[in-house]
């Protein structure tokens, strides 16, 4: 059997693997500052006060996570019209962070299903983390 091989882009690798390593280092900066800002606020402020600030961040971390599952939905969607458009996956112009065999027509047809499955689920998820957030500032007052 023949089979068509979309070959992985080691430039895309790299690109990749740095992205990853300097998110890394920015969650954990993130933490420590985090830690240390709430050590102070929890000198300075009433109980009362440290509740409502720490509701308050938390609200703008889901909702931010909302924002980011999102993103990934609207991705999925994207790529699963591509995929549709070309009948082909990987869709002409992806770039790849490994070799991967190519799939035409019908046998294309299940990672259409997959990704658009996957945006819905995320979607739900956002509306969640939206419902979440709302509740968590509704709290505050």
């Amino acid at each position: 059997m023949n089979e068509e091989i979309q070959r992985a882009d080691p430039r895309y690798r790299r690109q990749t693997l740095a992205v990853l390593v300097i998110a890394v280092v920015i969650a954990v900066a993130a933490l420590f500052a985090i830690q240390h800002w709430m050590r102070n606020q929890a000198i300075v402020l009433t109980p009362e006060q440290a509740l409502r600030q720490i509701r308050l961040w938390t609200a703008i971390t889901v909702l931010l996570s909302g924002v980011c599952l999102l993103s990934l939905a609207a991705y999925f969607w994207q790529q699963a019209a591509k995929t549709l458009r070309a009948r082909r996956w990987p869709p002409p112009g992806m770039r790849l962070l490994r070799d991967h065999r190519i799939l035409h027509g019908d046998t294309a047809q299940p990672v259409v299903l997959r990704l658009r499955l996957s945006a819905v689920v995320l979607l739900v998820l956002t509306v969640g983390f939206g419902l979440i957030a709302w509740r968590l500032v509704a709290v505050l007052g």
